[in-house]
C-alpha cells in the first residue's frame, strides 16, 4: 500500500484488497510494531464471527499520540501485512487498512460510508474500552458518541482473569452484563466480552521496542526481521 498517495488522496479510509459484504472485524492501533496481541485479536475476530474478514487498521493522526511521519507509516504499513499473511498465510481473510480518522466514532463512520459489511465489529482490549467511554476525548456529551457508534457498530472485548483484571470484571455473565451497562448504558447489548486465558499478557508493541530479545518474544519472526533490516528501534 502507496502510504504517500493515501496521504494525498483526500480519502478518509483505503484498504489494500477490496472486501465483501460480510463482516468487518476491526483491530485498530498504532502497530509499532505489530505484536503477538495484535495477533491475537485478529484471530479472536476470525473464530467468534463466521465468514468475517479483519482489518489490521492504521491511523494517520491518533487521538492521545503524537502523528506519525509517513516514513513511519511506511514501515507500519508494511510490518502489518506481514503480521497480516502470519494470521492468514493465504491472504484471504486479513486486509491492512489506512485512515486519517482518529476516533472510533469516525472510523466507524468511514467503513459505514465505504463498504456493505452486514456487521462492523471493533475488536479491543478492555483498558481500550475504557478510554472510549472517556468524556474528556470528545467535545460533544459521551452519550451522544456512543448512541452514533452503536447504531453502526459493536464492540468485542478481550479480558485476561488475572489478578488486575478481577476487579474490573468477573466472568459470569450477569457480571460481564453489569460491567457493559456501566461502561455503555443502553448499548450494553453491543458489547461482547470474551475471556482470554493464553499468555500475551505480558506482551506490548513497547516491550518490544526495548530490546532484541523481547522483539523475538512478543512478535511474529516476519516482523522480527524487517525491525532488524530496517534498524528500526535501534
Amino acid at each position: 500500500m502507496d502510504v504517500d498517495e493515501f496521504l494525498h488522496s483526500g480519502l478518509a479510509l483505503k484498504l489494500d484488497k477490496p472486501v465483501g459484504d460480510g463482516p468487518l472485524c476491526i483491530v485498530d492501533s498504532s502497530f509499532n510494531p505489530p505484536n503477538f496481541a495484535h495477533i491475537k485479536l485478529a484471530q479472536l475476530g476470525l473464530e467468534q464471527v463466521p465468514n468475517s474478514t479483519v482489518v489490521f487498521l492504521l491511523a494517520t493522526g491518533n487521538a492521545d499520540k503524537p502523528a506519525a511521519s509517513t516514513t513511519q507509516l511506511t514501515h507500519r504499513a508494511e510490518l502489518m501485512r506481514r503480521a497480516a499473511l502470519y494470521v492468514d498465510p493465504t491472504g484471504s481473510r486479513v486486509r491492512v487498512g489506512l485512515t486519517t480518522a482518529p476516533f472510533f466514532i469516525d472510523k466507524a463512520l468511514a467503513f459505514h460510508n465505504e463498504f456493505n459489511a452486514n456487521r462492523l465489529l471493533f475488536i479491543v482490549g478492555y483498558d481500550t474500552l475504557v478510554r472510549f467511554v472517556d468524556q474528556k476525548y470528545y467535545k460533544e456529551p459521551v452519550s451522544q458518541v456512543l448512541d452514533r457508534f452503536f447504531d453502526i457498530s459493536e464492540m468485542i472485548v478481550l479480558t485476561r482473569y488475572d489478578e488486575s483484571v478481577k476487579d474490573k470484571i468477573k466472568i459470569h455473565p450477569k457480571a460481564q452484563t453489569e460491567t457493559a451497562d456501566k461502561l455503555v448504558g443502553k448499548h450494553h447489548s453491543k458489547v461482547h466480552f470474551v475471556l482470554s486465558q493464553d499468555d500475551t499478557a505480558e506482551v506490548s508493541s513497547s516491550r518490544a521496542r526495548t530490546s532484541l530479545q523481547d522483539l523475538e518474544a512478543c512478535c511474529p519472526p516476519s516482523v522480527v526481521e524487517y525491525v532488524q533490516e530496517n534498524n528500526l528501534y535501534s
